[in-house]
């Protein structure tokens, strides 16, 4: 009996999504933002650099000298001595003369592809009730890697996943848990990580599509182990969720769950709107297939009391939430090992 009871109390009252959204990055023609659910996230933008702090939009603007500069065209270097010299001036730098070229073409902004970011969703049952924290919540994540080997037996290799932010001191409401899809993830394929070293640590831009994204994907399962202190019985307590491929969403984030009541100037979480999801703004998102596509899961005092900044725009047809309680990609390509 005592045992019953340990084991109940130590199982953590957290609920997983269903889904594992992936944000990838943008285009220099696209939107500043990765997706309206993440606007108030976006950090402050200069004049050279525009970031976000999920991971999915960098851009980069190259200062390229002005016509009456000085420029060494074979060792790339600036000349400050010479400014007053004519712009088809040879300017000796080394045994070899480098001769200013007077048309040079006009400024061009480099755009630089953040890579993806694999999301997943944990929410607080008791969010909504007092004293329901988890203290100290540590998020540890492991993939599931298998191989076929001679006789072909099967060979199952764990290997670990970093998250952004492993933890969080006081898990009361909604945790995302982020995973960026770089040179170092043991999510992406050989050939994708690859492409990324030889691109400067940025997304390559002939993959940037959901299609693309998907079939360099490389696992067959996602473990995720949370551990935290309960605020209610001051117990340890934990909770795990496996995640296979094609629970993954490309082109997708979690749709907003804070809401609040007329009245009221305390936030709540509808937990009815956890499987929901939100397509992001930039780009495109894979098709879905599904019963439940045409449905709108959206209800009428949900629309009124969200609060979020990402739902204050109307008539956006692009970013409708959908419900993932039955929906799978449309089309899975084959899982290949490393």
């Amino acid at each position: 009996m005592f045992g019953k009871i340990g084991r109940i109390q130590s199982h953590a009252q957290v609920t997983f999504s269903d889904a594992v959204c992936v944000e990838y990055g943008q285009t220099e023609d696209d939107a500043q933002t990765p997706s309206k659910r993440n606007l108030e996230d976006l950090e402050p933008s200069n004049d050279t650099t525009k970031r976000s702090m999920s991971g999915m939009s960098m851009e980069i603007h190259e200062t390229i000298p002005e016509e009456s500069e000085n420029y060494s065209a074979t060792e790339g270097e600036y000349s400050e001595d010479d400014s007053d010299h004519e712009e088809s001036q040879v300017i000796p730098k080394s045994p070899q003369v480098g001769v200013r070229t007077p048309n040079r073409p006009p400024l061009r902004k480099k755009t630089q592809i953040m890579c993806p970011v694999i999301k997943f969703q944990l929410v607080n049952q008791l969010s909504n009730e007092a004293g329901g924290e988890i203290l100290d919540a540590n998020m540890s994540v492991m993939v599931r890697k298998e191989k076929e080997s001679y006789p072909y037996e099967p060979i199952a290799r764990f290997l670990r996943v970093n998250m952004e932010e492993p933890t969080h001191p006081y898990f009361n409401r909604v945790w995302h848990g982020r995973h960026i899809l770089d040179a170092d993830s043991p999510l992406l394929s050989v050939a994708a990580r690859k492409r990324i070293r030889l691109n400067g640590g940025f997304w390559p831009e002939d993959l940037n599509n959901p299609e693309s994204v998907r079939n360099h994907l490389r696992f067959s399962s996602v473990i995720i182990i949370m551990t935290g202190i309960s605020n209610i019985s001051a117990e340890s307590v934990q909770i795990s969720k496996r995640y296979y491929k094609d629970d993954v969403l490309i082109g997708y984030d979690f749709a907003p769950l804070l809401y609040q009541k007329e009245g009221s100037e305390m936030l709540r979480v509808d937990m009815n709107l956890i499987n929901d999801v939100i397509e992001q703004s930039i780009g495109s998102a894979e098709t879905l297939a599904g019963d439940d596509l045409s449905r709108p899961t959206l209800r009428e005092h949900d629309m009124r009391d969200i609060i979020t900044s990402s739902h204050s725009s109307k008539g956006n047809s692009s970013n409708s939430i959908r419900s993932f309680s039955s929906l799978r990609p449309s089309s899975a390509t084959s899982e290949s090992s490393n």
